[in-house]
């Protein structure tokens, strides 16, 4: 009997699950639970306002915890690059400086700050480290020290920091530490909140920073206990005026590292309270007649728009943003609907910029790794002409290097799309790379030169304040915006410092063969029948290695094998070396 009743139960519609109660509860309060019912009204509203309480504490606490996950990862980040780690060992704040201070701008961190291995500064930019550092700020940077990611909340020199510090390696072991932060201020609280509500955070019995005014001192004998345990919902007067106060620890690194204390106005709540008081008694005859009869239009009402925003919400959960709820009621659940479907934008908004964003660093990464791991500019030019066209879905991209000597472009690598043909190509080497050789770098958005381009970036490759080249990245469709051009400058930099060594040593290596082959026309010199017998080794010896497809290292070391293999006759004396007749036994 009761397997069928809750059958039937079960059966019901939702819109009479809604009326029946609804109705039932209405002509109860009215003629048995009116006291009840608004004491149970009254405690309602109280609990309403302290789950929104429980709520926007949650909130602060999710918008923590945000935030220190991206100063993790933006620590872990920027101490994974290879430069990094090269700079922090040789100790070169200038190189870390060219480094770090890009990251730092698209990364949007407030300071950033390298240590070496004993906590020396190496670097500081906009950082709070000083001589008598707190101990908590001390002891993020030694954790790093010691190969864990570390993050703190302290204060410095009047400010509030939230920072997160992550090791440096080195082969052997820890180079030193990077730590990156932002600063949290009561300008930074309070446009969290609105104005809203109220924050508080506290640091060993003292206050760090708030919101507003609205604060609960500390005593440090609470302190402890307030740092283990979350306190309920109490009602707190400041001012005369009434706040829901509710106080709970600060987790970082999972663990607790301060006490934050969330204000919320209740004098609305206390308001609502003895209305309802005097409201209940006087409608609650008029509600059960008029409930009566409207209880099932409300019912159907709520309802099917619900119904339709569950069946949304479903799609969207399974991975349909592009899914939009159309409710026309006019009232409250319309505008429920309109911003559940700006929020839903919003996410979808902000779900393909964030790809975009994971995309771009990917790709930057990975040229940087790639660029750095050779010093063959016939290798480094091709790397970075086809990520650029990947990174900015480009129909051109041209790295193009200038010669030393005449300062004149030279011959460089140019990727293209279909899209584009070779004359096509030949007219941005020829007519626009030739105008911008010694520009700064910026964003073209037409040229007569290159009509068929929309928009068109252009950035020189400066290093150690000498112009190497410059890249041009083109597109037929479309327009080019600031942080396509901070992205390209960024890769621009790193390719000039790669094309800087190459260079480098590809002089050292001429240098080096120009030494040989004149200790080996010495050499020659000393017998007048071989002179220049080395020459023409070195020069049969490069046709023969042509003919056979050697690689340019392997010609490389047949031509200096060549110049040195009549070495051994610097130590022979010249009676012997030049005698005329026939050598004694």
């Amino acid at each position: 009997m009761k397997t069928e009743w809750r059958k039937r139960l079960k059966n019901i519609k939702i819109r009479h699950k809604i009326a029946f109660p609804f109705i039932f509860l209405i002509i109860l309060t009215a003629f048995v639970a009116g006291p009840i019912a608004q004491s149970w009204v009254a405690e309602k509203i109280r609990k309403e306002a302290e789950v929104t309480l429980k709520s926007e504490f949650s909130e602060v606490n999710q918008y923590f915890e945000e935030k220190e996950h991206f100063l993790k990862v933006t620590a872990r980040s920027l101490s994974s690059f290879p430069l990094t780690e090269e700079a922090t060992l040789e100790k070169d704040e200038e190189k870390l400086r060219l480094v770090l201070i890009p990251q730092k701008i698209i990364t949007q961190v407030e300071f950033v700050e390298v240590v070496d291995e004993k906590g020396r500064v190496i670097f500081s930019q906009k950082g709070p480290h000083k001589v008598k550092s707190s101990v908590i700020y001390l002891e993020s940077v030694r954790q790093a020290l010691l190969d864990i990611t570390a993050s703190e909340i302290v204060k410095e020199n009047g400010d509030t920091f939230l920072l997160a510090a992550a090791p440096v390696h080195k082969p052997e072991g820890i180079a030193g530490a990077i730590i990156v932060g932002q600063i949290i201020s009561p300008e930074t609280l309070s446009k969290f909140t609105n104005n809203t509500y109220h924050i508080a955070i506290f640091q060993d019995g003292k206050l760090l920073v708030k919101s507003s005014d609205v604060v609960k001192p500390i005593k440090k004998s609470e302190y402890k206990n307030l740092l283990f345990k979350s306190t309920q919902p109490t009602l707190f007067y400041f001012k005369k005026r009434p706040y829901l106060y509710l106080s709970s620890p600060l987790h970082l690194n999972n663990q607790p590292s301060a006490v934050l204390q969330v204000f919320h106005p209740a004098q609305s709540m206390i308001q609502a309270m003895h209305t309802v008081t005097f409201n209940v008694t006087a409608l609650n005859l008029l509600v059960v007649v008029l409930m009566t009869f409207v209880g099932y239009g409300i019912a159907h009402l709520i309802t099917d728009p619900l119904h339709k925003l569950v069946e949304t919400s479903r799609r969207i959960a399974a991975g349909d943003l592009s899914s939009r709820v159309e409710i026309q009621t006019g009232d409250e659940l319309e505008e429920l609907a309109s911003s559940f479907n700006q929020m839903v934008e919003k996410l979808k908004e902000r779900t393909e910029a964030l790809e975009k964003r994971i995309f771009e660093l990917s790709v930057i990464q990975e040229v940087s790794l790639e660029i750095s791991s050779t010093l063959d500019i016939n290798k480094i030019l091709p790397i970075l002409g086809e990520s650029l066209i990947k990174l900015f879905n480009a129909d051109i991209a041209c790295v193009m290097l200038i010669e030393e000597r005449t300062r004149e472009l030279k011959e460089g690598v140019c990727c293209k799309s279909p899209k584009l043909s070779p004359e096509l190509v030949t007219l941005v080497e020829e007519r626009l790379a030739p105008k911008f050789k010694d520009k700064a770098a910026q964003i073209i958005s037409s040229s007569e030169d290159v009509p068929f381009l929309t928009s068109i970036i252009i950035a020189p490759l400066i290093s150690e304040e000498t112009n190497r080249g410059l890249i041009i990245v083109g597109s037929v469709e479309k327009n080019f915006d600031k942080e396509d051009l901070d992205i390209v400058t960024i890769l621009a930099q790193q390719a000039a410092a790669a094309v800087s060594n190459a260079t480098l040593l590809n002089s050292l290596q001429e240098t080096y063969l120009g030494i040989v082959r004149a200790l080996a026309i010495a050499l020659d010199a000393r017998d007048p029948y071989t002179r220049g017998h080395s020459e023409q080794v070195a020069r049969y010896a490069l046709l023969l290695a042509n003919e056979l497809g050697l690689s340019e290292q392997e010609k490389r070391d047949l031509e200096l094998a060549a110049y040195l293999h009549d070495l051994g006759k610097i130590g022979i004396r010249d009676e012997i070396l030049l005698k005329p007749a026939k050598l004694t036994p």
